[in-house]
């Protein structure tokens, strides 16, 4: 009987301690998650947020007449090689597919942007890369790990 007694003890004891590391290890999983999806939203806002503070002060650079051609195309390329850094970063957090898509729309909008035809006549096409480039960054922010997938390989 006492024996009885001791094996439930120990073994509800044993069983408490697993469903407390699982609760343990869920909890630590779910803020991770949580933390990652922040930092991916605070690193696309900023890339979003700077590519179109570049393309308006590259259309003011590129429509200034006053400049000579050279360099108006000097200075427009130098704002957007300055965006690199951003871009960088958002990379960190994307998928490979996701990667090489952005790395598409952000080179098209940069080549169209700094053309010596000018942007007037190719507003449409940047207007509907910026469009693909919101939605991709849209569809990575929410992809990603979650509590019932496999964890991310270090």
């Amino acid at each position: 009987m006492k024996t009885t007694l001791l094996l439930q003890a120990l073994g509800s004891g044993m069983l408490a301690l697993l469903g407390g590391y699982a609760g343990a290890s869920l909890a630590r999983r779910t803020e991770y998650e949580k933390w990652l999806r922040q930092e991916k939203s605070k690193a696309f806002a900023e890339l979003l947020t700077q590519l179109h503070e570049t393309r308006i002060s590259a259309i003011e650079i590129m429509g200034n007449t006053a400049l000579p051609e050279a360099e108006r195309s000097i200075s427009a390329n130098h704002m957007y090689a300055k965006l690199r850094k951003h871009e960088a970063v958002a990379r960190l957090y994307m998928s490979t597919t996701g990667r090489d898509r952005m790395e598409k729309y952000m080179s098209s909008i940069w080549l169209l942007a700094t053309s010596s035809e000018g942007l007037g006549s190719k507003i449409i096409e940047v207007r509907q890369h910026m469009d693909g480039l919101q939605h991709l960054l849209e569809a990575e922010l929410h992809s990603g790990p979650s509590v019932f997938r496999a964890r991310p390989k270090a």
